[in-house]
Order: structure tokens, then sequence, then C-alpha cells
């Protein structure tokens, strides 16, 4: 276990490998079939597609930094025993490896963080194309996400960078360097639970879009679970997220492997990134094997919109 109060195993490395490498290859593989149904529907390709492209391209980069720790055995492994019993030589000197670590670990929470943010652009630009009007407020409501979605990102990644200030060797020394930099547990803390709160709202945003359609409660039912497969995602953000709390509140405890608890923080996130990346695909992939394509399903919902808005100004009017 990881700790005394911790509720998750360590992942070791047949399943870093596995989550750095399957992920990455499904996922990549349904962005560029995202693609084909588009071009095969003769849908335009949106901007929604792009910055899909984008979160699976660093979702990779997150996969890359999974298995080469692990074929270096830095991820994955438990940590090797200290050169020095001597707390003062542990303070400032590398257990072997530890160098390697955590150069991937700040590569991987670039990755990271640049993915979860085109993720969710990704998801807001296609509820843009799927509800909003130029006369409803969902559309306003969206570009709000979208700015807070852009400042999220923007904010963790300058302070992921540059929390040493220009030392960036830093980030990567021993625990006497790393004392400079801010951030630290508290940041991971605070990236954890806003990425988990700002996926629950975004997840959550069309749903009194959908519910408020004039379709059949089997096609709202239908509509619905097509956009809880992100649910899924969500889950595994909140089993990171906590495992960040159990480590911020009790830390790096005696007996504590910390090798193996990083592998853990990155596996979860690698799981979160890879199975969104794939479930934002999905309503766009029905496309190969559904008879009613997502831009029909666009057009109805627009028209349906339109529908209810038409019927709202014209009572408003006879008022």
């Amino acid at each position: 276990m990881l700790a005394s109060e911790s509720t998750f195993e360590y992942a070791y490395a047949d399943e870093v490998i596995a989550s750095g490498i399957v992920l990455p290859a499904v996922g990549i593989i349904c962005v560029a079939l995202r693609f084909v149904a588009r071009d095969g529907r003769k849908n335009k390709i949106g901007m929604d597609d792009w910055l899909c492209l984008l979160a699976a391209f660093f979702m990779t980069g997150m996969g890359i930094c999974l298995a080469i720790g692990a074929f270096k055995k830095v991820i994955g492994y438990p940590q090797p025993p200290p050169t020095s019993e001597d707390p003062v030589v542990q303070g400032t000197g590398f257990l072997p490896g530890q160098g390697l670590l955590e150069q991937l670990e700040f590569a991987f929470f670039i990755c990271m963080i640049l993915s979860y943010g085109f993720i969710e652009l990704s998801v807001l630009f296609f509820y843009r194309r799927l509800f909003a009007l130029s006369s409803s407020k969902f559309e306003n409501v969206t570009r709000v996400a979208i700015v807070i979605s852009i400042s999220w990102t923007l904010a963790f990644l300058l302070v992921q960078i540059f929390s040493c200030g220009v030392h960036f060797e830093y980030h990567w020394g021993p625990l006497s360097q790393q004392h400079l930099c801010h951030g630290g547990l508290p940041f991971l803390e605070g990236l954890m639970i806003s990425d988990f709160i700002t996926d629950f709202l975004v997840l959550f945003l069309p749903f009194p879009m959908i519910w408020r359609l004039r379709t059949s409660f089997m096609r709202k039912l239908a509509i619905t679970g097509i956009f809880l497969l992100g649910a899924t995602s969500l889950a595994a953000s909140a089993a990171r997220m906590v495992l960040q709390i159990q480590l911020a509140t009790g830390g790096y405890r005696t007996k504590t492997d910390v090798f193996l608890t990083i592998t853990s923080i990155l596996y979860w996130s690698m799981i979160e990134a890879g199975i969104a990346v794939i479930a934002i695909c999905v309503p766009t992939l029905r496309t190969l094997i559904a008879a009613r394509s997502v831009q029909s399903l666009v057009t109805s919902v627009r028209s349906k919109l339109s529908l209810d808005s038409l019927h709202s100004r014209s009572s408003q009017q006879l008022q």
C-alpha cells in the first residue's frame, strides 16, 4: 500500500507499459477514424476535431514518458536503497535513477496539462457545433467555459515550467535544490482537484439542453448515454485526485516507496487522458456504424432548438 491511510495499490511496470502504449495507440486510431468519418460523410472538419488531434498528440507524449521510465526501470519499479543512511547525504544526493525519474515526471506533467486542456476545449467546441445558436444562452456559457479552460491550462503550465524560475535543472535536482522551488505537493493537489471539478462541469454542461429537446424520451436517453461515456475518464480523475489528497495529507511517510508513489499518480493520469481521448471520439465514430451521422444529429438538435426558440418568442409576443 502507498501509506497507512491510502486506499490504492501501487501500479507496477506491466501496468505502466500497457497504459503507456495501448492507450495512445487506441487513441490515435480513434482520432484517425474521427477524421475518416468526417470526410466520409462530407462533414466539415471543425475546431473540435483539430483540438482532439492535439490532445491525442500530447497524450502520446505522456505514454512515451511512461514507456521510457518503465524500460529504464525508474517508473513501475521499487525505489533502490539509499547510498547512505545519513539524512544529510540523502537530502543532497541522488538515489540511482532519481534524476531520470524526475526529468520524465517533469515532461509528463507538461504533456498532461496540455492534453487535458485540449480535451476540454475539444469537448466544448463540439458542444458549440451541436447546441450553440446565435440566440441561445448556451453559446455564451460555452464561451465562458472556453476562457476558463484556456486560463486553467496556461496557469498550471506556466507554474509547472517556471516554479523553479529559470533554474529548470532544479526540478530534477537533489532535495536541497527542489526546496528552492514553489509548488510541490500543494501545486499537484490544486491541479488534481481543479481538473476534476472542471471535468465534472464540462461533462454535465449539455444535459439541461438535451432534456429540453422536443424529442422522445428514449432519444434523449440515448444522447445522454453517449455523453456519459466521458464519465469513465472522470472516474479515473476522481481516483487520481483522492490519491493525491492522501499523499498531500500523509506525505512521503516512512517506508513509503517514493518511486512507486509517483508511478501511481502518473499511471492514473495516463488512464484519465487515454480514456478521455477515446470517449470524445465516440460520438463522431457512430457515423461509421450507424445509419445517421453526427451531422444529422447536429441538424436535428439545432432544428429542435430553433423550434423551441420560435415557440418561446411566439408565446412572448402573444402575451
